[in-house]
């Protein structure tokens, strides 16, 4: 939470851990500056590590903008296709 008591942007980003996450950022954000996005991907990396759950956290960064990309889109996607066969292993 930051100071005023209102959730924040890593609040929502841990808030489902273990749940698998992606964080992706656009170098030429117009919303969201670069720093911020590396800062928050930081904090959540090391927050899914201290839980053993490091492989569930992945973090994104193109030169794109705010604009969701097919780059980001096919990352996603990956990132799924990992997890699935993980749990199919952990199943069996």
């Amino acid at each position: 939470m930051n100071c005023i008591g209102a959730v924040d942007e890593v609040d929502v980003l841990l808030a489902g851990m273990p749940t698998p996450t992606l964080l992706m950022a656009g170098r030429r954000d117009e919303v969201f500056r670069t720093e911020w996005s590396g800062r928050l991907a930081a904090l959540c990396a090391s927050t899914f590590a201290a839980a053993s759950r490091d492989k569930r956290f992945a973090f994104f960064e193109d030169g794109s903008g705010h604009d969701y990309t097919l780059l980001r889109e096919r990352t996603e996607a990956d990132m799924e296709a990992d997890l699935s066969a993980a749990l199919r292993e952990h199943a069996t």
